[in-house]
């Protein structure tokens, strides 16, 4: 198997919030590496960008894999 960002530790996720009125609009899901090698904006990343950022792993040295 392919190694990619996704199973790697330094892989994150945050699921974005609703807002609770027109005064808070909330905030939108973010995902990157903590290791600071990427993130996506995911009001304007493509497809092909997203994909580009989780095959990094392949040639990164900070890459520590997870279980699954």
């Amino acid at each position: 198997m392919e190694k990619v960002c996704l199973f790697c530790k330094h892989y994150y996720f945050i699921a974005g919030g609703p807002g609770y009125s027109d005064a808070t609009p909330g905030c939108e899901a973010n995902e990157g590496c903590s290791a600071d090698h990427w993130e996506t904006d995911m009001m304007e990343d493509t497809e092909a960008i997203r994909r580009a950022n989780f095959l990094r792993a392949e040639t990164c040295s900070d890459i520590i894999e997870i279980e699954t």
